[in-house]
């Protein structure tokens, strides 16, 4: 049970024999949750997949016929 959890109860935490110090130490050898950990696969198709993004948009901005589509570089 966590701390807050009691809090919200009306318990106190030192009536129960807990030690924060303990408890907070305890935390930090844990491994972080698999949930929380990025996939080293997706990260690298989330960059490919912006970096063709980006290109589309270069290109739609490109000269065409000697007259620059779009805002950009006019």
């Amino acid at each position: 049970m966590s701390i807050e959890a009691m809090a919200m109860a009306g318990i106190d935490y030192s009536e129960c024999g807990i030690d924060t110090e303990d408890w907070e130490l305890g935390d930090r050898e844990l491994p972080p949750p698999v949930y929380l950990l990025a996939d080293q696969q997706s990260s690298e198709s989330y960059i490919i997949e912006a970096e063709d993004k980006r290109e589309m948009i270069i290109s739609t901005n490109m000269v065409v016929d000697g007259k620059t589509s779009g805002k950009q570089g006019s």
